[in-house]
This record gives structure tokens, C-alpha cells and sequence, in this order.
């Protein structure tokens, strides 16, 4: 098994985390249905967060994990798991 992908963003409207999902959705489609995204960060909206999730479950994105408001002892477990992006600088 691949290490997970692991983005670490917002889940806010403006978060860009929609076309993240979009991009692991032709991931999966084409080129590795085994790959996993764990998407980790606040969620200052419910209502988007929970579009986010309809979303992909209607893409049956079943390797796609959220992980709401991480600590930053969490978020440092996350960036472990694998490849992250956004990189941080």
C-alpha cells in the first residue's frame, strides 16, 4: 500500500478544498483507484463542510478522509503520513 496523500488547508468556500476532492476523484479514475486522501484543517463553515462531504460521497470517494480543526500535535502526525500539500515554507 501507497502512503497517503495528506493536504492540510481550510474547508471554508474560498478553501480551495472542492477542486482537491475533484483532483483525487481523476486520481482514482484514472490512474490509481487504491490511492488515500486524508484532508485535515478548520471548518469556519458547517454548512461547506458538509457540502464537501455530500460531495464525496456522490463520488464514492471511499479512500477520502477529513479530519475537522486538527491540534498542531495532529496536524505534524498528518504532514507524517505522507506526501503533503501545500508545502509549507
Amino acid at each position: 500500500m501507497s502512503q497517503p496523500l495528506v493536504w492540510i488547508g481550510s474547508f471554508g468556500p474560498d478553501g480551495g478544498a472542492e477542486r482537491v476532492i475533484a483532483a483525487f476523484d481523476l486520481l482514482c479514475t484514472f490512474d490509481d483507484p487504491l490511492a488515500e486522501l486524508v484532508m485535515a484543517g478548520p471548518a469556519p463553515d458547517p454548512a461547506n463542510l458538509a457540502a464537501l462531504r455530500r460531495y464525496r460521497d456522490e463520488l464514492k470517494l471511499f479512500r477520502l478522509r477529513f479530519h475537522v480543526d486538527p491540534s498542531p500535535a495532529e496536524r505534524a502526525g498528518l504532514r507524517a503520513l505522507g506526501p503533503a500539500w501545500p508545502e509549507e515554507q
